[in-house]
């Protein structure tokens, strides 16, 4: 029997979520630990509000454990939602039934339907448990819309790559990370060549499409630990955990090389080289804003010397 005292352990013990489908897992899991044998789903329709059945009915969705209900005519669900919009308890299809509403998400309502032959409350608490399954709902969406909005603010929207706010953030990690550990990493700093001719001449659409082929060539090139950015234009910025100086020049010529060999498509075939800029921390710099000067200074060595080319921090300082 769900009592008031459950329902307590369930929100302290389980919350808080940080997204829908950790609150669906979570409900499931609370369902199916009071009761044996019962089946959770959910599902989605319109918004209830002024609505026709029909028309609710023909956009009803089978949101999680679809299998649970099959059989069960979406009208006469929704027919049985209308009736009780909170809490309802019906029967259909030899299937013995509670709604419980969780609320809405987008213009959408969702419910979570359980099928039980056990599924009992304590006196008068069955709207209360809806409620407070509605609430905790309602705050794990907004958890996860802040989560993706923070996620959103470094990405960059051209290429999907993480952006120029992100890399100081991670520069700063690796820093402390430094500090604890004593592992270097190395900085990258990449710029197209002759890019400008590009845009110029075909377009900038044209140009986006290379950009985003370029940051896929980069990932396919790279280890996963090691970090992507578009720094703005057509520099990009690289950070490699645990790469000393040797190991870090023989990445960026591996770029160089790959990028070389790599037939760029747009509205046509192109053929791009890249100059490199390297430093390491702590070799070459003892600040976040110090290692990337000194990679940015390294890739227009690299310009300046003729373009396609590797230059390392170790060159400067021999």
């Amino acid at each position: 029997m769900i009592s008031n005292k459950s329902i307590l352990d369930f929100v302290v013990n389980e919350g808080p979520w940080e997204s829908e489908k950790d609150y669906f897992q979570c409900i499931e899991k609370f369902i199916c630990s009071q009761f044996q044998n019962s089946k959770f789903s959910i599902i989605s329709t319109q918004d209830l509000e002024g609505k026709e059945v029909d028309d609710v009915a023909s956009k009803c969705r089978f949101i999680r454990n679809r299998e649970n209900l099959k059989g069960v005519n979406p009208k006469d669900l929704i027919i049985n939602v209308f009736s009780s919009p909170l809490f309802n308890k019906f029967n259909l299809s030899s299937k013995n039934l509670f709604s419980i509403n969780l609320g809405k998400k987008s213009n959408q309502q969702f419910f979570a339907i359980i099928e039980s032959t056990n599924l009992q409350f304590e006196s008068g608490i069955e709207e209360n448990f809806a409620k407070i399954l509605n609430m905790h709902y309602q705050e794990a969406i907004k958890v996860e819309a802040l989560k993706r909005s923070s996620i959103l603010a470094h990405i960059d929207d051209v290429t999907g790559l993480f952006n120029q706010r992100r890399l100081y953030i991670d520069l700063e990690n690796q820093i402390k990370n430094y500090n604890e550990t004593k592992n270097d990493f190395a900085v990258i700093f990449i710029d197209i060549d002759h890019f400008k001719k590009v845009n110029d001449g075909h377009g900038h659409l044209v140009g986006t499409v290379l950009l985003v082929e370029m940051g896929n060539l980069l990932k396919h090139v790279l280890r996963e630990e090691d970090l992507i950015y578009r720094y703005g234009g057509d520099e990009f910025v690289l950070i490699l955990p645990d790469v000393d100086s040797k190991v870090a020049k023989t990445i960026g010529h591996r770029i160089l090389d790959s990028v070389g060999k790599h037939t760029f498509s747009a509205d046509k075939d192109f053929k791009l080289t890249v100059s490199i800029g390297i430093a390491v921390y702590p070799e070459h710099a003892s600040k976040k804003e110090e290692i990337l000067e000194m990679a940015d200074k390294m890739m227009y060595a690299a310009k300046e010397s003729g373009r396609g080319r590797v230059c390392t921090a170790d060159e400067l300082f021999d």
